[in-house]
């Protein structure tokens, strides 16, 4: 118990911690991943490794990147070595697939880089600095992936990071392919192969630029489709260095005129959380140019009523009386047929508005043509996250990432900070646009009134090609559940087994595989952990 306090005084426990656990995952459920593959020695594909030694002081390191590529379980490898002054050490490499480039001028890694790659003859490039050190696997996996899609043109994979110790740790498991994050996060980091040809007409690495590995990545991928780039959910790269980890926010101009959106708010009595979300629409929120629509779902409560009759006189909103049992998908879709505006922005009546840029941020995502449904950065009133976006899977069927973190949190490799592509959003606060909204039918009114209705509606809008978005700079405030109640009715109950059961059927196995997260890790809770509970899946 001393150890502990001590351990916990210095915020150290919780690091060794998971570093323990991630040695656990690396004999346990590494070892199945790799059990399944067909080592293809045969491989048409080559990798070419470059590797820029700017010192050979510490020889120590260099031999240990060096081994881990002679090690390789595929011998389809060349080993481009770019070195000023060429040490003994290196003279007696028998293995005919390693070259010693020597360069004639003190350069930095990047220009070394670029000069190595020129005299590359693989069909993929990638690079690594002295002390990084290859998965055994690393040029089996990437073949393997090149030999199943040839037309890949980038391939970027899952990292990790080695300690003083040269033990493994601070696992970095990511999405496939996802463009928002990307541009303002570089989570391909070093972790990524490209075409060769690619990498030439690009002219590789620009030394001039702030980030070198981020820049190339923003311009190779600028030049693909979707298809054309791969993801491996295997840690290939060992990394000596963290990743800076900068982040960037890039903002979208609305341009003249302004859209309208058509505000739809749901609600029945709880009288004083529909005037908080009210006020906060017309006195804490900078975007004008809207409508709200007030859906009266069998209120009861006179001063309800009353409310609902002096709101009437406001030319800005409506009120659609729903006169039926619950049904949240109907009777949004009902509002939608009279919404004027081309954007729609569903609300809960439990939120409430922090920063007056929400609506703002959130339209100048949506009206990008790519992109389909945008969720918000939603907080507990006690500041804990509520939703930072849907994770398909999760908890048996789909739940909110990083739900309980602290909403200033960092969240797991700055997802929590930047805008990124998600696969669903909470339609507690979510704008789509109507032309999009229409075209994949709304929202199931048939068979989820109640439950997973905008989880559906956003497979859908990516099924029909859109890109679904969390943005964690428009923030509000979600009262949870607090106009309808925790507690469910056995016949509330029942409801819910049956939508989840229609999801699950509907979309199948591709509930458990969300391209936005990644099969490495856990579906039990929201944190980001790791997947020991898919260890056999």
């Amino acid at each position: 118990m001393l150890i502990d306090s001590f351990l916990n005084a210095l915020g150290l426990k919780k690091t060794l911690n998971s570093s323990l656990r991630y040695h656990d995952w690396i004999s346990e459920k590494e070892k199945t991943l790799y059990e399944s593959m067909q080592i293809n020695t045969r491989a048409t594909q080559k990798i070419s490794i470059v590797v820029v030694l700017e010192s050979v002081q510490n020889f120590e390191q260099i031999n240990k990147t060096i081994l881990s590529i002679l090690e390789q379980v595929s011998p389809n490898w060349e080993l481009l070595i770019s070195v000023r002054n060429i040490p003994k050490e290196l003279q007696y490499i028998e293995d005919k697939r390693v070259r010693l480039i020597q360069r004639k001028n003190e350069a930095c890694f990047y220009i070394s880089a670029n000069e190595a790659a020129q005299q590359a003859q693989g069909s993929l490039l990638t690079f690594l600095k002295e002390g990084d050190q290859l998965s055994t696997y690393a040029v089996a996996s990437l073949n393997e992936c090149k030999d199943e899609d040839d037309s890949l043109k980038t391939i970027i994979s899952d990292e990790d990071y080695l300690n003083s110790n040269n033990e493994r740790c601070d696992p970095f498991f990511k999405p496939d392919w996802n463009p928002d994050y990307l541009t303002n996060y570089n989570y391909f980091s070093q972790a990524v192969a490209y075409d060769r040809k690619l990498f030439i007409d690009l002219c590789g690495f620009n030394f001039k630029v702030n980030d070198p590995y981020h820049d190339l990545a923003l311009r190779a991928t600028d030049l693909l489709d979707d298809g054309q780039i791969g993801h491996i959910s295997k840690i290939l790269f060992h990394l000596k260095q963290h990743h800076k980890g900068e982040i960037y926010r890039t903002q979208f101009d609305i341009h003249e005129p302004v859209p309208l959106v058509t505000v739809i708010i749901p609600t029945k009595d709880q009288l004083e959380l529909l005037k908080t979300c009210l006020d906060g629409l017309f006195n804490n929120t900078n975007y004008e140019n809207i409508e709200i629509i007030v859906i009266d779902n069998q209120s009861q409560q006179s001063e309800t009523l009353e409310y609902l009759i002096e709101l009437e006189i406001n030319q800005k909103i409506r009120i659609l009386r729903y006169d039926k049992p619950f049904n949240y998908s109907e009777m949004n879709n009902i509002a939608v047929r009279g919404a004027k505006g081309s954007l729609l922005c569903f609300l809960n009546n439990d939120i409430s508005m922090i920063k007056k840029d929400w609506l703002t941020e959130m339209v100048s995502q949506a009206i990008r043509p790519e992109i389909g449904c945008v969720g918000a950065k939603l907080l507990y009133p006690d500041g804990t996250i509520q939703h930072a976006g849907v994770i398909l899977g999760l908890k048996g069927y789909a739940s909110h990432a990083h739900k309980g973190f602290e909403g200033v949190a960092k969240g797991y490799f700055n997802r929590l900070q930047v805008v990124h592509n998600v696969s669903a959003v909470t339609a507690a606060c979510m704008v789509v646009r109507k032309e999009v909204f229409e075209s994949v039918g709304g929202f199931d009114a048939t068979n989820l009134k109640v439950a997973y209705n905008d989880v559906d509606l956003c497979l859908k809008v990516r099924e029909a090609g859109y890109r679904n978005l969390f943005t964690p700079h428009a923030q509000l405030i979600h009262h949870e559940s607090k106009s309808r109640g925790k507690k469910r009715s056995k016949e509330q109950q029942k409801q819910l087994r049956a939508e989840s059961a229609y999801l699950l059927e509907k979309w199948g196995e591709g509930l458990f595989s969300d391209p936005a997260y990644n099969k490495n890790l856990t579906l039990l809770k929201e944190d980001f952990s790791l997947g020991f509970d898919r260890i056999n899946k």
